[in-house]
């Protein structure tokens, strides 16, 4: 299945082999035996048995290694990926994000006068661009708790920073796809992109370091109280808990929220704006169905919460139809841990 799975073959690949072969597809790449799973309920029962019986590839080591996110939450494994789960659970359970969707919905707005001033200019929109940067700037209040007038922040919304994670993404994609063993990657035309990325890598560390830096001292002050996920890991840190984290692990993991987080969620928006100028009768729907909620929140005199945002439901259909079609992530690859074990998953 070789020809299948080249730079130019595999994203057709991926979708075509679910449609023509069924929910599990075995194939093999070099005598290597991999099984295409699109079963929700397997994919389900394998992320369920992480870390014990699943862990991420061992040949995406090098990459994990070499941009220095393999303590990750999205990278890691083993007992590290289960420590770091259950220091940055407490940032997703409901009362957080409920304490956070304030501070999510003034974004929004900004997202949306920023479009205005756009449509009013008659200018052209790079919709991924500020789709990136709206993601980022949720991340940066949301997740690290710092305001967007803070110097410490002005690298992370900025153009540079999106290069930035470009240049990573793109040495990614690059060494996955590279068909030659490891030994040849050093003297092939891809390698340039390791190059490009690790420049790249080191802007985003130093600025990583900068807000652990910077939360770090304001943790500090008197009648600090922790609220941001970043605040759990830095006081993780300095604990002497079984689920410490150490210094380099908080910098993973901001970079891995900035990363990952950034570009799967801001494609997403991307694709959502897509949909809706090309459909517009899923425009109107979407549209009328929103201002209901918005003129219900009015009469009553209040903000807008999150539990309105549960009473929806044309546009969450709309969004899981997108990521069905649209995937920001169209494959999440796993190998098991003990290489020599055999394995049945729903008999």
């Amino acid at each position: 299945n070789v020809a299948d799975f080249t730079p130019k073959t595999i994203l057709k690949t991926l979708v075509d082999y679910p449609r023509l072969y069924g929910p599990v597809v075995r194939f093999s790449v070099f005598n290597r035996f991999s099984h295409l799973i699109t079963d929700a309920e397997l994919i389900r029962e394998v992320l369920q048995k992480r870390p014990k019986k699943f862990r991420r590839r061992r040949s995406e080591q090098y990459l994990s290694d070499l941009l220095n996110i393999s303590t990750g939450l999205f990278n890691s494994n083993g007992e590290v990926w289960s420590r770091i789960r259950r220091v940055t659970s407490s940032s997703f359970s409901t009362l957080n994000v409920k304490l956070k969707f304030p501070a999510i919905v003034e974004q929004v707005e900004g997202l949306v006068d920023r479009l205005k001033k756009h449509a009013a200019k008659g200018d052209r929109v790079d919709m991924k661009f500020e789709a990136f940067s709206f993601t980022i700037r949720v991340i940066t209040v949301v997740a690290f708790g710092l305001s967007l007038d803070n110097e410490i922040t002005h690298y992370f919304i900025s153009p540079q920073f999106m290069e930035d994670i470009v240049a990573q993404f793109r040495l990614v994609a690059e060494y996955r796809l590279f068909p030659a063993p490891h030994a040849f990657w050093r003297w092939s035309p891809s390698y340039k992109y390791e190059v490009e990325g690790l420049k790249a890598n080191d802007r985003v560390t130093a600025a990583s370091r900068r807000v652990i830096d910077a939360k770090r001292h304001l943790l500090a002050l008197p009648g600090a109280t922790p609220s941001a996920m970043i605040d759990f890991m830095l006081l993780k840190e300095d604990s002497q808990a079984a689920d410490s984290l150490t210094d380099e692990e908080v910098i993973a993991n901001v970079k891995t929220f900035f990363m990952a987080g950034a570009e799967t969620t801001s494609v997403v928006i991307s694709w959502m704006v897509y949909v809706m100028a090309v459909h517009l009768d899923v425009r109107d729907k979407i549209r009328a169905e929103a201002d209901a909620l918005l003129l219900k929140v009015a009469q009553e005199g209040r903000s807008i919460t999150i539990d309105d945002i549960a009473e929806l439901k044309y546009c969450p259909a709309v969004e899981r139809e997108l990521l069905r079609v649209y995937s920001p992530a169209l494959a999440s690859p796993f190998e098991l841990t003990d290489l020599s074990e055999s394995l049945s998953l729903a008999n």
